[in-house]
């Protein structure tokens, strides 16, 4: 359900059940693999596992979604080893990492929030290189049955996120000390 992603001499694969891998693109041959929802304890949404991976410099960034963080988690794209975490209040998404340069420093936004109870979610800005997060933007529908799966659209200093049911979208603005504010919701 995730696209594959190439960089460089691998690929990188999520599958549905949550098995990640790294293949040489070459020969197909798995160079490491983890199984997150095993590592992670996480449970099993109606449709599995869509978000795509995205690589940045040495990282491999992924919208894992465990119970209690991470929401998103950063691996060595080398080893598989895990690098950083960020995020602790939302469960998996369907939405796939969206990285930006914003005020002159790169960033990458995650829409986390799958099936939960209470239905929960939203839009973490984080700092691609520690994994601190700037900040967190409670965004979801309130129907248990629903997910957060458009991926966030970044532009200027601007990021646009949009949920199902009744919920609607949200544009906010990215101040210069990372802090947010909320230009329009509808």
């Amino acid at each position: 359900r995730s696209s594959p992603v190439i960089d460089g001499e691998r690929v990188y694969t999520l599958g549905a059940e949550g098995k990640l891998h790294c293949l040489d693109l070459a020969s197909g041959k798995v160079v490491w693999k983890r199984d997150l929802r095993a590592d992670y304890k996480v449970r099993q949404d109606f449709f599995g596992v869509a978000s795509t991976p995205h690589v940045e410099a040495p990282l491999l960034i992924v919208n894992v979604g465990a119970p209690g963080g991470p929401t998103v988690a950063a691996f060595d794209k080398a080893s598989g080893r895990e690098v950083w975490r960020a995020g602790k209040e939302w469960g998996p998404s369907y939405a796939s990492p969206v990285p930006a340069v914003v005020h002159g420093k790169r960033r990458v936004f995650v829409f986390g929030g799958g099936e939960s109870n209470p239905p929960t979610g939203g839009l973490l800005s984080i700092d691609q290189a520690t994994g601190r997060v700037d900040f967190a933007f409670p965004w979801r529908s309130r129907s248990f049955e629903s997910v957060n799966a458009s991926c966030p659209v970044v532009f200027d200093n601007k990021v646009f996120i949009s949920a199902s049911y009744r919920t609607g979208g949200a544009l906010l603005e990215v101040r210069p000390d990372f802090t947010h504010r909320v230009l329009v919701t509808t």
